[in-house]
């Protein structure tokens, strides 16, 4: 150590000098880490947010999506059902149509054996009849 007191304090004052400028110097520091630590802490915070806002949009697309999808496999079920509903009708009415088309050429054979058994009876009859005239009649003409 020096004897000058002179120099003594030069260098106490440097001393202290430099302990100030490592407090300052430390105080800047902490004050940057915690500066970073702030905008980690802040960019973390946003990054979730939009990860937790992205996860609400995923689920609400996906619930969309599947709502869309239970519509569409309703609609599908109700014209299924009415197309087999639609069927079974025309079903029934061709059956109807066909019993009935049955029926009437059924009563139009039974009215056409009718108006034959009438015509050949009538025939007969007028067979019989041009009989029993040309029966008179020979019998008129000998006499």
């Amino acid at each position: 150590m020096p004897d000058n007191p002179e120099v003594v304090l030069a260098l106490e004052r440097e001393v202290r000098d430099l302990k100030n400028a490592i407090a300052a110097v430390r105080l800047q520091l902490e004050t940057a880490h915690a500066d970073c630590g702030g905008e980690i802490v802040r960019a973390v915070s946003e990054v979730s947010g939009e990860c937790a806002q992205l996860r609400a949009t995923v689920s609400a697309l996906r619930d969309e999506l599947e709502n869309e999808r239970a519509s569409r496999d309703e609609l599908l079920r109700k014209a299924h059902a009415a197309s087999a509903d639609e069927i079974r009708q025309l079903r029934a009415t061709v059956a109807a149509v066909r019993d009935e088309l049955e029926r009437s050429a059924a009563s139009a054979e039974a009215g056409l054996a009718f108006a034959c058994a009438t015509d050949r009876a009538e025939i007969a009859h007028l067979q019989a009849t041009v009989r029993a005239l040309r029966d008179q009649l020979e019998a008129a003409q000998t006499r």
